[in-house]
């Protein structure tokens, strides 16, 4: 593990409380590229970076959330661009793009690129900065940068130069604004043309998705060429496994891209379910990317791992780089990266970290470093991050680990690593101003550790299968009672069970579902 330098801002494994502040201790393993100024307001996407001739890093993001001046659904349109020159250690914001999101840097021909969109679904465009992202162009027409007009998704996806051209992924939509139903595009230009003119550039037929392909949709897409010379779009499939990829071809004249149907799904792709960055290395001779291991224990996004390919069909997992054990709050994802001298990788990271709004809406981007990619394997496996976390009511005392705290209340998330949700809670053991009810949300599958200490003589309430078996004097109080939106609208039950003044408790865990604490504050 010696092997992966990623500038930790602290040595150690850590324990906090769910009080956050800004102490060094608070901060996230990396350098510190920039920091949302509101957690639960303001998020940061679409990380990139790219390495210039001089040796001079520009790495951008865009914006989005509720704190968005004139944010629509969350829809990022301001890019802001910074740069070091001491390869990563220190950084400075250089400029921010309104009316530019879901985007990635490149270079062409020594002036730096920025590819998206202008808003969320918005028009395709690029920029041009001959200044290194000081300034840049403005895309107001078809010849100055406006590729597209229509509906159009991406993010910062790779740029691929082959035979002269350069190749890149995105999708178009024809629901804007709504998630899925994305048809994947390429487009591709000659690296002698004037890359903002719109009519230099090529681009394919759209191809939508079909759900035979094991998932919900793809995205965000991947132009490579394949160890038989050919090229290929290796896109994102959106799929309740987390591990398939979608494999689509394109014409080497970058007009056709097609669907082979005994070549499509990509099995066992560790981290197919969130967007990854594939480039290839020539001197091991594999496709190597930093992926998100979305099926492994207390997993969502907190788990990044350095994956590797022969022949883009099969994936082998070298090593875990990143990992935290609380999955609905911390995470390392959209990873953007370059090979960096003979050995090393250089990342960029949409990091959320302590005080995040959750694991999706990233507080921090970071930039770290891998030595000696090559040689890595399970053996220099990155230890656990952890967070203790603590709650008190008036009558108990919660300590733990892999659980959240959240309003017990109809529509809230049930679990940290599902989109389900409760319904049909009993009127007095919903939150309200008047009396706040709290519930212990876990990750479905995975079994935390909570202990409870009463405080004084109380009643521990606890939702659970009524299949489940509690051993000790846990009493049924009200049976099927309430349910979580999976497929099968699954019940819960609520038993309690009585505690003495300084008695301690661990909460038992078994089923998928687990046992969760309802928790009143009076």
């Amino acid at each position: 593990m010696r092997q992966i330098l990623i500038f930790l801002t602290l040595c150690t494994i850590f324990c906090i409380s769910v009080s956050f502040g800004d102490s060094p201790s608070d901060l996230p393993p990396g350098i510190i590229i920039a920091k949302s100024p509101d957690f639960q307001k303001v998020y940061i996407g679409s990380p990139t970076i790219v390495k210039l001739s001089d040796g001079t890093y520009v790495a951008s993001n865009d914006w989005f959330g509720s704190g968005i001046a004139n944010d629509t659904n969350a829809i990022p349109a301001v890019t802001t661009v910074y740069s070091s020159k001491d390869q990563g250690k220190t950084w400075s914001k250089l400029c921010d793009i309104k009316g530019q999101g879901w985007s990635n840097l490149f270079v062409n021909k020594n002036d730096l690129y920025l590819f998206g969109i202008t808003h969320g679904n918005g028009p395709l465009v690029i920029r041009r900065s001959c200044d290194g992202g000081k300034t840049w162009t403005e895309p107001k027409d078809s010849q100055t940068g406006l590729l597209l007009e229509g509906h159009y998704h991406t993010a910062g996806c790779g740029i691929l130069f082959h035979q002269g051209k350069i190749f890149r992924a995105f999708e178009m939509t024809r629901t804007p604004n709504t998630w899925g139903n994305y048809e994947a595009m390429v487009g591709s230009v000659s690296v002698d043309a004037d890359l903002l003119d719109a009519t230099q550039w090529t681009f394919t037929n759209p191809v939508p998705y079909d759900k035979k392909w094991g998932g919900v949709t793809f995205i965000e897409g991947n132009i490579l060429l394949s160890p038989e010379g050919e090229l290929v779009n290796l896109l994102r499939n959106e799929s309740q496994s987390g591990t398939l990829g979608a494999l689509l071809h394109c014409s080497d004249d970058g007009k056709q891209l097609s669907v082979r149907p005994d070549d499509v799904v990509i099995k066992n792709f560790i981290g197919g379910n969130t967007r990854f960055m594939i480039r290839y290395d020539q001197k091991s001779q594999y496709y190597w990317t930093l992926a998100c291991k979305t099926t492994d224990p207390v997993a969502f996004r907190n788990c990044l791992v350095l994956v590797r390919s022969k022949n883009l069909r099969d994936w082998e997992q070298r090593c875990i780089v990143l990992r935290h054990r609380n999955a609905s709050n911390h995470a390392w994802q959209y990873v953007d990266w370059f090979f960096e001298g003979e050995n090393d990788i250089a990342f960029i990271s949409r990091t959320a970290w302590d005080g995040s709004h959750n694991a999706h809406d990233a507080n921090y981007l970071t930039f770290h470093r891998i030595e000696n990619f090559r040689e890595l394997t399970e053996k220099d496996d990155a230890l656990w991050f952890s967070n203790q976390t603590k709650f008190e009511t008036a009558a108990f005392s919660i300590l733990g680990e892999n659980f959240s705290i959240r309003e017990f209340k109809n529509d809230t998330v049930a679990f940290g690593n599902r989109n389900y949700v409760w319904k049909d809670i009993p009127v007095q053991y919903q939150s309200s101003k008047e009396t706040p009810v709290f519930f212990t949300q876990t990750f479905g599958g995975e079994n935390p550790a909570i202990d409870v200490t009463a405080k004084k003589d109380a009643e521990l309430l606890l939702l659970t299968l009524s299949k489940v078996e509690l051993s000790g004097d846990w009493k049924l109080v009200q049976k099927d009672v309430l349910y979580y939106t999976d497929g099968e609208k699954t019940k819960m039950s609520i038993y309690s069970k009585p505690m003495k003044t300084g008695e301690k408790l661990t909460v038992p865990q078994s089923q998928w579902t687990g046992c969760i604490l309802i928790l009143k504050e009076k």
